[in-house]
């Protein structure tokens, strides 16, 4: 024992290192038994399918693991979840380890004495020790006028190296009850057996603290050197490290000082350090960014961007979402006395704080227990619970937090922080009834209370066992089943998928699907219509359809319909590829099935298509949903509810999802005249998600309209009546609600029960009970419901909302037939809509309902201006403005008239100011419109302005057709590439056909050198109407080919439908310079040059004329002004440029 004691147990120090193994092989075997070997729902499946590439990153958080995980997803070992779970452990056991040096080197440094007997007033190194000691410390110690032996080392009292021993044993025991807090309470152990990024960043904050430590204590240039290259590697890993960095920085500058290492050389290798650690995280953000969706191109500024805005988010995680009272008590409260209690704990052993300590300790007691809600049996509540309930202790912060998707790492390791320094307080009382009153007195005071002694003495055994036993109490919250039946469903849709490898919207275990395909050794292409993904999905197809050889005939048209939107791509693909629905499942958006001419069959998750007219056995369809149903049942509705509410929401969107394929599947047997069958799935689909107003909706359609099932007529009303509590009744679309819930037998049983069932006023639609004031009166009741319905119509009417606002109208009428404002705002919408028929007709029933004339002067002129009767209108219009001047309709329309007759001083002078004054109060599209259109009057120089107003009057009314094809045009005049991209996109996002947006597009693409897809554009352009723009843009799609006679057959055809078109007109000169027609081309040419002198395409072709008419010394002016500013060039014209000059160059060289 005798030579294991020398050996191992010299000095305190060695004692402590001695378990640093120790805290490491335990948690490390546990975490391995306990591996989750699958791929954990959520976060950790994201980061699971991110580090096999599988899908780009959404951000740029935790850069430094990302890149770590990427490298073991590489790794031969195991199946990919399990490796990357295992990685996590061995990091989760090495945090541990550190964490347990960190809690004993913080407790040996306050309790520890020096060779003087001061408390803790000199670094370790100076207090003795073999494995401490240095020669090179012999001229401090000396200088710190200590006393020294014969040999030349220190002269330490044996009651101070008592001392330290015992203080030795104390940060052992409070090391080792805060490592198996840590290492064994419940969020930690979660996220050191799944895929998670805190046991890895907890293990490089626990390294560089001890390294910090370490130096502070001993000086060593390593310490300090290894710690400042990894603060400014891991700065950009999480907000954690940017916090260390400069709290870090000033420890170690402050360290520096203290042990004499502040030397130019020393502190300029520190710099240069420093400035390694941060070029070294700068690299891992870089490599971060390149697969990081939301940054298309790396760059500075977009990384920047997105960087900050991942911080920011990351901060607002560490936010509590519900809980604060749970949190203030046992976290916070603790946090904010916990300074005072550590800093005089040490020293001191008083009553007052002893109280303290304790009140430290009972808050932290339902972590170490892991405690749920303790309501007692049955719901019944003893004073014990009552009292845990008054004081906020009755549940833990993990049990609060695991009703979030938030998993509480950070704060249990303060929480384990706090239980080993206690351990290691109350374990050092004990030394009052060891010590012997001897000559040694005076190393020790004498204000320490023996009762506070004695029962510090006593409560550190049951805390150091309490902390021993945290694994016990948070095994339970840990089966290693928890999270597995997101893989076995899974295997099930991966099954069903069969040999389709194109998913669509699908919401639920995406990144589980695409590691279980991983597996097999597939790639699936997941895409969304949704618009917070359709960027990302954009780029992805058009990707994907590069470099699959499947699309090789029709790749150009759908990479430019990919470039449009998922929708547009995927009819793209079935116009052009007649098997292409059997590569493709729809996880929702069935209408995306049906829009194309196919059947929305049902299959377990998911929508598979198929041609119209193939004959389809809706009876099998159902045989085969039925066993999946019963087969997905114990996944998707366990007996036993989830503890965790993130499983919940999992199951509940699994549920929902089955019972919106039963709706489909429903609506596929009524099609075929199988009620009786339809009738019974949906009753059992409104079971099963009784919250589903579209499998309602369709019970009652087939009861009440239908003749199916109704008997269950009372029991549906019933339901609906139940639904009206927990829906928007009056904001609720047929739109909205198909998207959401599945389709409508008939779309219009909305309106039908918002009118006899949901009789309940939006202000009274979540009471359960009903008021007197309200319940007896039908006129009352009435005026209620018209009220509404008159504040929802004007609300819709006012943002342009016809569609809506016509629906309520309809509702309206259906109240009271005779309405004036709902026969008004009927005629209002079939004008806006240019139905004059259906206009006229609601006139004359306004007419006959004795509307008063004044309220029907709009109308009348706008029906007049529809007629092309301009003059009759702009006197009615006259005569009633100078006692309407606030009415901006009447404005808009005399703007109409104007803008017709092109009187431009008079709309300019007289209708705009009306119009800005009208709308003062509130902005107006036609304010905006009529600016557009003056602005554009003006010329060129105020295009831009032009075209910004015409922006936001189509954003306040997108049913202004002709101004966004005045945008259009005003796009092809300012001849800006990325504003012609957008509004041509927009356009054609609703008519693909439009051949003018068509040309736009196309002239980007040709500015881009993508010859063909530009060249598909025109084609299409073509193909709706002959015109001269889109024969201009293929003439020079072959010029740029080479094919010089078919160009200038082109070129010439759209002369002759639009002599004036100076594009073609250029395009013609750059052919016939190549092809040596110097004197046409010259002709052509100049009238470019007159009209636009200052575009650098044209001034290079001037150039290039010149050079071949040998003009050399004019080119070589030319050539030189624009290199002047070649930096401030586009790319196609430098593209252009360097060639010239290196052939003009040559030329005058000769």
């Amino acid at each position: 024992m005798g030579f294991l004691r020398r050996t191992f147990f010299a000095t305190p120090w060695h004692l402590i290192r001695f378990f640093v193994p120790l805290t490491a092989a335990v948690p490390l075997l546990v975490y391995r038994l306990t591996l989750f070997t699958h791929v954990y729902p959520g976060y950790s499946a994201f980061l699971t399918a991110a580090s096999a590439g599988l899908c780009p990153q959404d951000d740029l958080a935790y850069p430094v693991f990302a890149m770590a995980a990427r490298w073991v997803s590489g790794v031969a070992y195991a199946d990919l979840p399990a490796r990357l779970n295992l990685f996590c452990a061995v990091c989760g056991a090495l945090a541990v380890s550190l964490f347990y040096l960190l809690a004993a080197r913080l407790v040996f440094m306050f309790a520890c004495e020096d060779p003087g007997g001061a408390l803790a007033a000199m670094p370790p190194r100076l207090r003795g020790g073999e494995d401490d000691a240095d020669e090179s410390d012999a001229p401090a110690r000396g200088e710190a006028g200590l006393a020294m032996n014969a040999d030349g080392t220190l002269s330490i009292p044996v009651s101070v190296q008592a001392h330290n021993r015992r203080v030795a044993h104390a940060a052992v025991l409070g090391g080792l009850g805060a490592a198996s807090v840590l290492a064994f309470c419940v969020p930690f152990w979660l996220v050191a057996t799944r895929l998670y990024p805190y046991a890895f960043d907890l293990m490089l904050v626990f390294l560089i603290i001890n390294l910090i430590i370490s130096y502070d204590q001993r000086g060593n240039l390593l310490s300090l050197f290894a710690c400042v290259l990894l603060l400014g590697a891991c700065s950009v890993e999480s907000p954690l490290f940017l916090i260390l960095l400069p709290v870090g920085g000033a420890f170690l500058l402050r360290s520096m000082v203290l042990n004499g290492h502040a030397t130019t050389y020393k502190v300029l290798f520190v710099v240069l350090t420093g400035l390694a650690g941060l070029l070294l995280a700068l690299y891992v953000l870089w490599q971060a960014a390149e697969v990081c969706a939301a940054i298309p191109v790396p760059a500075p500024r977009p990384i920047l961007r997105v960087f900050l805005e991942t911080i920011k988010v990351e901060l607002i995680r560490w936010i509590p979402s519900f809980g604060w009272s749970y949190v203030f008590v046992q976290f916070l409260f603790p946090v904010a006395i916990a300074f005072f209690v550590f800093s005089h704990a040490f020293r001191r052993r008083t009553p007052l704080l002893f109280l303290m300590q304790l009140a430290l300790v009972v808050p932290l007691l339902p972590t170490l227990l892991n405690l749920s809600v303790a309501k007692g049996a049955a719901g019944s509540m003893t004073w014990l619970t009552r009292l845990l309930d008054l004081l906020n202790l009755d549940a833990s912060i993990w049990g609060v937090a695991r009703l979030t998707s938030k998993v509480p790492v950070y704060q249990h390791v303060v929480i384990a922080l706090f239980v080993g320094l206690m351990i290691a307080v109350w374990f050092l009382m004990r030394e009052m009834f060891q010590e012997k009153i001897d000559e040694d007195l005076d190393y020790y005071e004498y204000r320490d209370n023996p009762a506070v002694c004695r029962a510090g003495s006593l409560l550190c055994w049951p805390l150091l066992l309490l902390a021993f036993l945290v694994p016990v109490f948070s095994s339970p919250d840990l089966n290693p089943e928890d999270g597995q039946f997101a893989d076995r469903v899974a295997d099930e849709i991966y099954r069903e998928l069969d040999g389709r490898d194109w998913i669509v919207n699908i919401r639920l275990l995406r990144h589980h699907v695409m590691v279980r395909a991983h597996r097999e050794g597939r790639a699936l292409t997941f895409v969304s219509t949704d618009d917070e993904r359709a960027g990302r999905s954009v780029a992805h197809v058009a990707e994907v359809i590069r470099t699959d050889p499947s699309f090789a005939a029709t790749r150009t048209r759908l990479i430019n319909a990919a470039d449009l939107s998922v929708a547009s791509f995927l009819h793209e693909w079935f116009r052009t590829d007649t098997n292409a629905y059997t590569r493709i499942v729809l996880f929702d958006s069935p209408e995306l099935w049906r829009d194309n001419h196919f059947l929305a069959l049902p299959t377990g998750f998911f929508l598979s298509g198929a041609p119209r007219d193939a004959g389809v056995d809706s009876l099998a369809l159902l045989a085969r949903h039925q066993a999946f149903t019963q087969t997905m049942r114990p996944l998707v509705a366990p007996e036993t509810p989830d503890g965790i509410r993130y499983y919940a929401y999992v199951r509940k969107g699994l549920n929902d999802q089955l019972v919106r394929m039963a709706n489909e599947l429903g609506i596929l047997l009524v099609a075929q005249e199988r009620g009786a069958e339809a009738v019974a799935l949906f009753k059992q689909a409104s079971h099963e998600a009784p919250d589903n107003l579209s499998v309602v909706l369709n019970r009652y359609e087939l009861a009440v309209n239908r003749g199916a099932g109704a008997e269950a007529q009372g029991e549906i009303e019933a339901q609906l009546r139940l639904l009206q509590q927990r829906e928007d009744i009056v904001t609720l679309t047929v739109a909205s609600l198909q998207a959401r819930d599945g389709t409508l037998l008939n779309p219009d049983i909305l309106d039908y029960v918002r009118k006899n069932l949901w009789n309940k006023g939006v202000s009274y639609r979540n009471l359960m009970v009903t008021s007197k004031s309200f319940r007896t009166d039908p006129m009352t009741a009435l005026r209620d419901k018209k009220r509404e319905l008159v504040q929802t119509i004007t609300r819709h009417i006012d943002a342009n909302e016809f569609d809506d606002a016509d629906r309520h109208l309809n509702l309206l009428l259906d109240l009271d037939d005779k309405d004036s404002f709902a026969l008004l705002n009927k005629a209002r919408i079939a004008i806006e809509r240019r139905d004059l028929p259906e206009a006229g007709l609601w006139m004359d029933l306004a007419k006959e309902n004795k509307v008063p004339q004044e309220d029907l002067i709009w109308h009348e002129a706008a029906l007049l201006i529809l007629d092309g009767k301009r003059d009759e209108a702009r006197e009615i219009l006259n005569a009633a403005i100078p006692s309407r001047p606030g009415d901006i309709r009447l404005w808009g329309l005399l703007a109409e008239i104007l803008l017709q007759a092109g009187e431009y001083p008079e709309l300019e002078s007289r209708v705009y100011p009306a119009l800005r004054s009208a709308a003062s109060k509130s902005e107006h599209y036609l304010m905006h419109m009529v600016r557009g259109y003056i602005l554009r009057n003006n010329g060129p120089k105020d295009y831009p302005l032009a075209r910004n107003s015409f922006l936001r009057a189509l954003a306040l009314n997108r049913h202004l057709h002709a101004v966004r094809e005045d945008l259009l045009r005003l796009d092809d005049a300012l001849d800006v590439p990325a504003f012609c991209e957008e509004d041509a996109k927009e356009v054609l996002r609703r008519n693909p056909e439009h051949a003018f947006a068509n040309y736009l597009w196309g002239s980007v693409r040709l500015r881009r050198g993508e010859l063909d897809l530009a060249e598909d554009l025109f084609t299409r352009s073509l193909e709706k109407e002959r015109n001269a723009p889109a024969y201009a843009g293929l003439g020079a799609v072959l010029l740029e080919r080479g094919a010089m006679e078919q160009a200038e057959k082109f070129l010439r055809r759209s002369l002759e439908l639009d002599a004036q078109r100076l594009f073609t007109r250029h395009a013609l000169a750059r052919l016939l310079i190549a092809t040596g027609r110097l004197d046409e081309a010259s002709r052509a040419l100049e009238t470019v040059l007159a009209d636009l002198p200052d575009d650098l395409d044209v001034r290079l072709t001037w150039i290039s004329l010149l050079m071949r008419q040998k003009k050399l010394d004019h080119a070589a002016m030319l050539v030189s002004d624009l290199l002047d500013d070649e930096e401030l060039l586009p790319p196609h014209i430098r593209s252009r440029l360097k060639p010239l000059a290196a052939e003009l160059s040559a030329e005058l060289s000769k």
